[in-house]
């Protein structure tokens, strides 16, 4: 099995690089469509953090009773989060603070900007977080909310009494490299296809994630693709042996990137190169 792999060298000048980009995606367009499509994961993708552990350690980690954390293992992350808000609200942490906390997270540097250039540059941009609605949607605002086609998370709330409160986005049973509750790989896919009934068709999709549920959608890309996981973070740890155990034979490309900034590079370098093809 080849595996295709990639180290951004940073010896192209960035503002020359976007510039250069920018020329040949008008150049190359005849219409309005998107031709490359981005997919991020969140925590620790977007933001340099997870967002549940974030709204977790605003109680005392020692009012958090066994059978709560047990619940991880026996229902799943969703029921256990459930339990953790449940706890924030007994213990008086108000919607308020929850969603400062969620504000207060820093980016993953340089990832902002990288939304802003590649919006530039005819690239959808989605979201698939196991994550929920209120914590990404809370942290978004302001940052990227606007360069963004579609999230997909697990939707969730605040009631009238300031509880949170989180449903499942999906109830699967077919991929067992996902969580019962969210697969990825799935919804990339459901996602493309239902792009290209509206005529929009992408050259090349990047994934971009760092956790174990990325590897999914990672291992359903094609030759014209790449995957892009996080290096120190488990997928990028995994995913090799992953697709030997499932016996996947890979044909996209692998990079692996720190922060938004040579990620951005990469990307935008990658669509540069695929438009000179094209033209010889």
């Amino acid at each position: 099995m080849a595996f295709l792999t990639r180290k951004c060298t940073n010896q192209i000048n960035f503002k020359n690089l976007c510039s250069m980009v920018n020329f040949m995606v008008r150049k190359m367009s005849t219409n309005t469509s998107a031709k490359y499509l981005a997919v991020f994961d969140y925590d620790h993708t977007i933001v340099d953090a997870n967002t549940d552990l974030v709204a977790r350690g605003l109680i005392d980690q020692n009012l958090i009773p066994d059978r709560v954390k047990n619940l991880y293992k026996s229902s799943g992350w969703i029921d256990y989060m459930q339990e953790i808000f449940k706890l924030l609200y007994a213990n008086n942490v108000s919607k308020v603070q929850i969603e400062q906390a969620i504000r207060d997270i820093p980016e993953t540097p340089g990832m902002i900007k990288c939304f802003q250039e590649l919006q530039k540059n005819q690239f959808e941009l989605v979201i698939i977080s196991d994550s929920n609605s209120v914590f990404i949607d809370t942290w978004n605002k302001g940052r990227i909310s606007e360069y963004l086609t579609e999230i997909y998370t697990n939707p969730a709330h605040f009631d009238d009494e300031g509880r949170l409160l989180i449903k499942p986005y999906h109830h699967q049973t077919y991929c067992s490299l996902s969580s019962e509750n969210l697969c990825k790989g799935q919804i990339m896919e459901d996602f493309i296809a239902d792009r290209k009934k509206n005529g929009v068709t992408f050259n090349s999709v990047f994934y971009v994630g760092d956790g174990r549920n990325d590897i999914c959608p990672m291992l359903r890309l094609s030759a014209d693709d790449f995957a892009c996981p996080r290096v120190g973070y488990s997928c990028e740890r995994e995913i090799e042996q992953v697709a030997r155990k499932v016996e996947k034979n890979i044909d996209f490309e692998i990079y692996r990137w720190n922060n938004g900034n040579d990620l951005l590079e990469f990307m935008l370098q990658s669509i540069n190169e695929a438009s000179q093809r094209q033209e010889q």
